[in-house]
């Protein structure tokens, strides 16, 4: 994959985060366990789209657990981001 592809693989990262909380919480950030359920589950969901992509669009047979394992953690690590701001990242109006 290319830098590209990893680009864009993090803004789709990130919007889910970003909807999640704009659109559902009503731009109120939901409690601290309920956010870590939700990053948890994305991170599963990642997993399982990176040895998708793992298998087809690279077209490798076998798993490669490196790209599935660093692919979904940064993946994840941006939802996170998008879901749950720091005080740095104000809301967009």
């Amino acid at each position: 994959m290319s830098f590209l592809h990893y680009l864009m693989l993090g803004i789709s990262a990130y919007a889910c985060g970003f909807v999640i909380r704009y659109y559902i919480y009503k731009n109120k950030l939901p409690n601290q366990q309920r956010i870590y359920q939700f990053t948890a589950g994305f991170f599963i969901i990642m997993l399982l789209f990176s040895y998708l992509l793992n298998l087809w669009v690279l077209g490798n047979s076998t798993p490669d657990f490196a790209f599935i394992g660093v692919s979904s953690t940064v993946a994840t690590f941006i939802f996170y981001q998008g879901l749950n701001p720091d005080q740095n990242t104000p809301m967009p109006h």
